[in-house]
């Protein structure tokens, strides 16, 4: 083969090589495109049923859930005070429109009544609804759509009258829509819920159909949100029924705090307006396994605890010194003597702002507190006539010798009314499991 026959067939193998690997890449990206065609086809992917969902009612956890329901209730409620035919009709789950025949004409008559008889005119223009939300349940029906259980009642802001109810709502959240089945309906086909489940559910709906009236939307809400409610509710519920007030604090608390429902009462009755103007001033937030820990202090540095399980579903503390908080053992415990003493001289200070007098009469050295006071009641006197005010205190001098410790500090007025400092010597033996006894100066 001469050397023009030998470059002529080597330039043809080179482009036969060329046009396999060409041929090669076209197949291959040809085989991957079709893979991703029949992936994006398969019934893996059309069923959604591997996301996971909650297959029976579940307390709701998630605040900004909880008040997008809330709202949308505010909505359906307004839309009855106002009787807005026509939005109330939209708002309406459309399987219940259907089944019940109804039209904007007569949909009034198949809602929950929230009338304004006996209301002057001057209180209908300034007419407002409370929602009080005493239980909120929800269950996944789709991976977008969920049906919310919420029990509670309206109020109008110009009386006590109170309009219970028990509504299902069915969001879908990627269109941000709902709809609503009014509380006759729920009472009579959905309760209990345990009748209800993500299989059996009358409507298993993939969407909700936008409307002017059914759209609403997530608002994230902040913590000082949440406790506002918690303790307007707090203070609502002493307005309105103390003992039902006495039901929300901690069970562990109450017992040691206050011991009986009466002394309870009494405390509340002997600090009303204290306690109903009490501003959350600043707070912590610590989050456990079980429960979210509100700790929040007043314009008057008080102390008030709220233990969260779920949205609503909380207890109240009204200090921190009557039960050791997680933080106050830790922080205690990482602490030298000196760092001690002047925590407890912060309960100290915190049970004299609340006049918790029997808190601290129990806290005095014995030979201390029975030469100078025949009675808790008599030791009760006492502190009213020297520390009537609310305080803050400044740790100043600190001294020991052996196991007793001194403490010098001064006392302030919060309020500024008095411009005058009061000076103490604390002087405090520490004792096991966060326990002392002390006595002051006097």
């Amino acid at each position: 083969m001469n050397m023009g026959s030998l470059k002529k067939w080597i330039i043809a193998l080179v482009i036969f090589i060329f046009i396999i690997i060409i041929l090669l890449v076209v197949v291959n990206v040809f085989s991957k495109k079709q893979e991703t065609d029949i992936n994006s086809d398969t019934d893996f992917e059309k069923d959604v049923s591997h996301v996971k969902l909650t297959v029976d009612f579940e307390e709701v956890t998630n605040r900004n859930n909880f008040y997008a329901i809330k709202n949308i209730i505010g909505k359906y409620g307004y839309a009855i005070l106002e009787e807005g035919k026509e939005s109330l009709y939209n708002m309406l789950a459309p399987e219940y429109v259907e089944e019940t025949n109804i039209s904007s004409d007569t949909v009034l008559d198949y809602v929950d009544i929230l009338g304004k008889e006996g209301l002057t005119e001057d209180q209908i223009n300034n007419l407002e609804i409370d929602i009080d939300i005493e239980e909120m349940l929800y269950m996944d029906m789709t991976p977008n759509t969920a049906t919310y259980y919420a029990k509670g009642s309206f109020a109008y802001n110009v009386n006590s009258t109170e309009i219970e109810f028990d509504l299902l709502v069915d969001i879908d959240s990627s269109n941000r829509t709902f709809c609503i089945y009014p509380s006759n309906y729920v009472k009579e086909y959905y309760l209990p819920l345990e009748n209800i489940d993500a299989s059996n559910k009358n409507v298993q709906r993939e969407n909700i159909q936008k409307n002017s009236y059914n759209q609403f939307s997530f608002v994230n809400i902040e913590d000082v949100t949440i406790i506002n409610d918690y303790l307007a509710k707090f203070k609502d519920s002493i307005v309105k029924n103390a003992t039902e007030s006495y039901q929300m604090l901690d069970e562990e608390y109450k017992s040691q705090r206050f011991g009986t429902e009466e002394e309870y009462l009494k405390y509340i009755q002997e600090n009303i307006r204290e306690i109903l103007s009490i501003r959350i001033n600043k707070y912590l937030k610590n989050s456990y396994s079980d429960y979210t820990e509100y700790i929040c202090i007043d314009t008057f540095g008080n102390y008030y605890i709220f233990k969260e399980t779920a949205i609503m579903k909380y207890t109240i503390l009204l200090d921190s010194y009557t039960i050791n908080t997680e933080e106050f053992m830790q922080k205690y415990d990482s602490s030298k003597e000196q760092g001690k003493v002047a925590l407890n001289i912060g309960k100290i200070v915190q049970a004299m702002n609340v006049h918790d007098y029997k808190y601290i009469y129990n806290r005095l050295d014995e030979t201390f507190r029975n030469n100078n006071w025949a009675s808790a009641e008599v030791f009760e006197q006492y502190m009213k006539e020297h520390f009537p005010l609310h305080y803050e205190v400044e740790n100043v001098e600190y001294s020991n010798e052996g196991s007793t410790y001194v403490q010098k500090i001064n006392l302030t007025d919060v309020t500024g009314k008095d411009k005058n400092v009061i000076s103490l010597n604390i002087i405090m033996q520490l004792k096991e499991n966060y326990e002392f006894v002390m006595s002051f100066s006097m």
